[in-house]
């Protein structure tokens, strides 16, 4: 099985679970900007990561602008996140980045990454600032799992990447 890791990393936390990855699996390792749909043919298995963004996978785009060149190949995509991984968490971020027939195509997996605002571009920076005043005008009884791990990682980076919380996307990868 011949297999790509791509991803798309703001902070580090995608990169470093895309290595981990592509170390277990023996496969070539690419940032998504730095690698064009058609030199995909070659791989029988396509891993693509990329953090959440309000929802939505950062840099997914280049997965889903050539999804049919994708045709054949095993199709694995992870989102990281700065939230812990909670039950249906995948199929949430699965429904809300991919339509019905590619998530037939495809296995998605969530691991929690981290949040560190000093990392973060002036645009992430600003959003970020803009969603901790919104939540902290919450009573902390209303604040959900997330917006409490949210809140807390504002006051200290956290980072919540752990190399075996990949097992399972590998495992699923290598059968």
């Amino acid at each position: 099985m011949r297999a790509v890791v791509l991803y798309r990393s703001i902070s580090g936390f995608t990169r470093k679970y895309a290595q981990w990855i592509a170390e277990n699996l023996g496969a070539d390792l690419y940032d998504c900007r730095k690698v064009e749909p058609r030199a995909l043919s070659g791989y029988d298995l396509v891993v693509f990561g990329g953090s959440l963004r309000q929802g939505r996978i950062n840099g997914i785009d280049a997965i889903k602008r050539d999804f049919a060149a994708l045709e054949g190949k095993r199709i694995v995509i992870f989102a990281t996140g700065g939230s812990s991984a909670r039950e249906g968490i995948a199929e949430e971020i699965s429904a809300a980045n991919f339509s019905e027939e590619q998530r037939r195509k495809l296995r998605l997996y969530y691991f929690r990454g981290g949040l560190d605002i000093g990392k973060l571009g002036i645009g992430d920076k600003i959003l970020m600032a803009h969603r901790k005043r919104s939540l902290l005008r919450k009573r902390s009884e209303d604040l959900t799992p997330d917006e409490k791990d949210f809140l807390a990682a504002c006051a200290n980076p956290a980072d919540g990447a752990e190399k075996e919380n990949i097992r399972a996307l590998v495992d699923y990868a290598r059968s």
